[in-house]
This record gives C-alpha cells, sequence and structure tokens, in this order.
C-alpha cells in the first residue's frame, strides 16, 4: 500500500499545513518491504492539535491498531501510527513542526542535503495561512496530554516488532539491541505501575539475552517476557482503556509464525 498517498489524502481532508515531506530511506527509493515511513509536516496550526487531528482521520483510512502522540514543545509534535496489512505491522513516524521549529532540527537539514526528503504537499506562499501556535477555542478536541503508562506502552510496542524486523533482514545485533531496548520500557512499565512481584523474575529471563546463541533464542526469550508480563499488562489496562493489551497476544504469535518460517 502506498501509505504516503494516504497519509497525503488524510492531511488534506483535516488542514493546518503549510507542507507536507517524505523523508528517509523511501524518499531516495532506498527502502525495502519492511522500512518504515517517515513523514514531516511543517504545520500552519499548532502541532499537537494536528497530530490528534490526523490521527483520527488515519483512523478512518487505514487499519490502525495502535496510535501515540509525543507532543515534544509547543510548536513540534510526533505522530507514531502502527498498522497491520497481510500479517506484517507497519509504522509511520510523522514528525510535525512549526516553521521556525523545522529550521532547528540538524537531522531534518541532513536528510534534505543527502536527498531524503521529497515534497509531496505544499502551499504556495501567496495562499499560506497564517501560522497560528494557539488551540482552536472553537475545535472538540481537548488539548493532548502525555500519558506515561501509555507512553511506555509505545516504546515497548516501538522496540519489539523492530526486532522482528532486524531478524528478517538477517541481522544478528539489531535483533539484541530491539529487544534489550523493549525489555527496559517493559520493566519501566510495571515498575511505573507498581507490578514489583514480576521485576525480579522479569530482569532473569532478560539477563539471559546477552548469552543467547542465536537470534531464534533472543526472540524466544523476548516472547517469554511478554507472556510472563502479560497478567499485569492486563491489569494495568482496566485502568487505562487505552492500552492495546490485545496486541500482546498478536507479537506473541507473530513471534512463532517468523521463527517458525
Amino acid at each position: 500500500m502506498d501509505y504516503a498517498e494516504k497519509v497525503k489524502e488524510s492531511l488534506c481532508k483535516i488542514g493546518g499545513y503549510l507542507s507536507l515531506h517524505l523523508t528517509g530511506s523511501r524518499a531516495r527509493g532506498e527502502s525495502d518491504a519492511l522500512s518504515n515511513w517517515d513523514f514531516v509536516i511543517v504545520a500552519s496550526e499548532l502541532p499537537s492539535q494536528v497530530a490528534s487531528k490526523l490521527a483520527i482521520q488515519l483512523s478512518e483510512e487505514l487499519p490502525v491498531i495502535f496510535s501515540h502522540i509525543e507532543p515534544r514543545d509547543k510548536e513540534s509534535a510526533i505522530l507514531n501510527v502502527y498498522l497491520s496489512e497481510d500479517g506484517e505491522w507497519r509504522h509511520l513516524e510523522i514528525r510535525i513542526h512549526s516553521p521556525s521549529a523545522l529550521e532547528k532540527e540538524e537531522e531534518l537539514r541532513q536528510r534534505r542535503a543527502v536527498g531524503q526528503w521529497r515534497t509531496l504537499l505544499e502551499i504556495i506562499e501567496e495562499e499560506a495561512p497564517k501560522v497560528q501556535l494557539t488551540e482552536d477555542v472553537g475545535s472538540e478536541l481537548e488539548p493532548h496530554k502525555e500519558d506515561n503508562t501509555l507512553r511506555l506502552f509505545h516504546e515497548l510496542w516501538r522496540n519489539y516488532p523492530r526486532a522482528l524486523v532486524e531478524y528478517q533482514r538477517g541481522r544478528a545485533l539489531g535483533v539484541l539491541k530491539a529487544l534489550e531496548r523493549g525489555q527496559r520500557s517493559l520493566q519501566s512499565l510495571l515498575e511505573t505501575a507498581g507490578k514489583f512481584d514480576k521485576l525480579s523474575e522479569l530482569e532473569g529471563i532478560s539477563r539471559r539475552l546477552n548469552s543467547a546463541k542465536n537470534p531464534e533464542e533472543m526472540l524466544q526469550i523476548g516472547k517469554q517476557c511478554i507472556e510472563l508480563a502479560k497478567p499485569a499488562l492486563i491489569d494495568i489496562s482496566e485502568d487505562n482503556p487505552n492500552l492495546p493489551v490485545e496486541l500482546l497476544d498478536r507479537f506473541i504469535a507473530r513471534i512463532e509464525d517468523v521463527v517458525n518460517e
């Protein structure tokens, strides 16, 4: 599926932008089927508000299974969208900046310099709306507030599927690093929620990662950690209905599928 076109269509429906750009390996045509989709939006409205509107619109257009907004400051936000397509996960990372904040992003300047930057939408200067970085009083959307539990789950969900991608690319070190980051997020999530009874057992399993003999064993260790923490995560979700704990079973099943292929 061409997610660039879908993001473009959705953004056109909600407005609040000056331009939309595809960045990274997909902009240079050097991606593979497992590559993430990276976008940059230059916003004419409050970035966190654009992110909220876009998350809602994309959920109506695409098979979204989880989305998370990281409000960095008043002038920047990151919308992460996770989708399921043909049994595989897809990750869209959409950075949203005011024009002035964009100029401060050294990484994005580097991407433009090396050609990892393709403009998909741009409003000509004469028609561009005035940039307004205040909340839309008439909007039904409440200002986005960071939820620490949801943030940690997002970090967990960012890294565990990344381990599968690294495995499919044949990168053993990448599998290890992604699982280590995922384990740390999982431990922080349980600690934040006060689920200390599972922490020592989880830490014991996690320590086996560095002595694993192959990537298959690493993934099995990651699976064991998820299975161990699952009851606690289900308990946490009772107080946080936005926590998509149903994804845990899908991840466990996906590990089995990938390792046994």
